[in-house]
């Protein structure tokens, strides 16, 4: 039992409270003068480079079973899915709110504007935290993630617009991180053979699909309680999804475990030549380099990688029309058509369904066409771009009259970059021609990674 909450939050604040007694870091101790199979010393400092006891080694999260890869994809799933949630939740009580502030309906349709504000700029500045080996991904997520549950409180209790609105795009900055860090987290476990880009399709459902869920879920309530109460199912989510994480979420960062094991060599031994790779990258951490990379890189990638400013665009201008289209919902279907605030939430439900049969038809294609052509040789990215033909097609019709003209304007950009995605990345330094390429820029191990992330969450 006390493995399945090894390396948990639980278990660190146990091995803290207990000063080391409880939930030891698992580390064999070997011959500082002979480090042994799993560790290799450093010619110029002398110091034990501390790594995988084997490529069979339990702790590392690629040798987790299959199952248990599972859990801790669904529990990212769920986590993404309930602060994704958070966005469109407040839909079904916009009228209420506009009328009990005295403000226009187009005041309050801010509070989602600025929540997707904030979740775009949330990562920006926490997401390279979970860099640092010593802080791994369990400490942003949980905290991100309690003080995102906690700040919903005053959000339903606040009687001022702009204490609001405000409230909000806090929201929205300490929920950013989770969304970012998630993929990350996926890559931590899977490799591309072992069913990595069907794991973070799925991770990436709960972000793509939830949104359609807030109205469902908040939709009844609002309309009997009132526009707090669009608030207060996402604070009860949220709290019982941090409690399932803080006892039974993982640490998945290879390094931040590796950095735990030497940490303890060190306590046991009275030895301090173990160090980590990560501990020794780390040494390279500075204020100004965090900087760096919270306000410049994001923005330097975005402008100077052809292919990471495309796709930016692309993605920013399907997320507008989404979002476009949900507010059209009340206009439509309560306006036009007389439901009430809950049945018209049920209405959303269409995008998670449809997101769930792309999901299940991405997974084959992943399956019958990417993996033989990688694995063969005979793979370029563009290849992605042809299942978005399909989906091309039945994006505008899905809009119907609303916005429909406005989205089969994207139709021709699939087509281009289908055909002349070749030429984009000859001009941008840092594609590559495999798919192991995509699974490294969510990947820890490479240190640019997350600002590739931060600038295409931003748009």
């Amino acid at each position: 039992m006390t493995s399945f909450f090894h390396d948990t939050a639980f278990a660190d604040l146990m091995h803290l409270l207990s000063r080391g007694k409880f939930f030891k870091s698992e580390a064999r101790i070997e011959d500082p003068d002979d480090p042994g199979t799993y560790m290799t010393r450093d010619k110029d400092t002398g110091e034990i480079i501390v790594g995988w006891d084997g490529e069979d080694d339990p702790a590392n999260p690629y040798n987790w079973s299959f199952a248990y890869k599972i859990y801790v994809t669904c529990l990212m799933f769920f986590m993404t899915m309930t602060v994704y949630m958070g966005s469109s939740i407040v839909s079904p009580g916009q009228q209420d709110l506009a009328e009990y502030f005295g403000v226009s309906e187009t005041v309050a349709a801010l509070s989602l504007t600025l929540f997707i504000l904030g979740y775009g700029t949330g990562p920006l500045l926490l997401s390279p935290i979970t860099e640092i080996s010593w802080v791994g991904r369990n400490g942003p997520y949980i905290f991100g993630l309690g003080l995102f549950s906690i700040m919903q409180i005053p959000n339903a209790l606040v009687n001022n617009i702009a204490g609001y609105m405000v409230l909000r795009y806090i929201s929205g900055f300490l929920g950013g991180p989770v969304l970012t860090t998630g993929g990350a987290s996926v890559g931590d476990m899977w490799s591309i053979e072992d069913g990595f880009m069907n794991a973070l399709a799925f991770w990436d459902l709960g972000s793509c699909g939830s949104p359609s869920f807030g109205p469902l879920v908040s939709g009844y309530a609002a309309d009997k309680l009132g526009w707090r109460w669009t608030i207060w199912p996402l604070f009860c989510m949220n709290c019982l999804t941090w409690v399932i994480l803080f006892f039974t979420l993982p640490e998945t960062s290879g390094e931040t475990i590796l950095t735990r094991r030497a940490r303890q060599l060190r306590k046991q031994t009275g030895c301090n030549l173990y160090r980590s790779r990560g501990e020794l990258k780390d040494r390279q951490f500075t204020l100004f380099g965090l900087l760096l990379d919270t306000f410049y890189r994001p923005l330097e990638l975005t402008f100077t990688e052809p292919v990471l400013l495309c796709s930016n665009v692309y993605c920013a201008y399907i997320y507008g029309l989404i979002y476009c289209f949900f507010d059209a919902f009340p206009l439509t279907f309560q306006g036009n058509h007389g439901f009430s605030q809950g049945a018209n939430g049920i209405a959303y439900c269409g995008g998670f369904v449809g997101s769930a049969v792309v999901y299940l038809g991405y997974c084959y294609y992943n399956q019958k066409y990417v993996l033989p052509r990688y694995i063969g040789g005979n793979w370029k990215p563009e290849y992605r771009m042809q299942p978005a033909f399909v989906g091309g097609i039945f994006f505008p019709i899905s809009m119907f009259c609303l916005l429909g003209g406005l989205a089969a304007l994207l139709y021709p950009i699939t087509i281009l970059f289908y055909f002349y995605g070749e030429r984009l990345r000859e001009m941008s330094k840092r594609t590559g021609d495999e798919p192991r390429e995509m699974k490294e820029v969510i990947d820890s191990r490479h240190p640019e990674s997350k600002n590739e992330l931060d600038g295409h969450i931003l748009p």
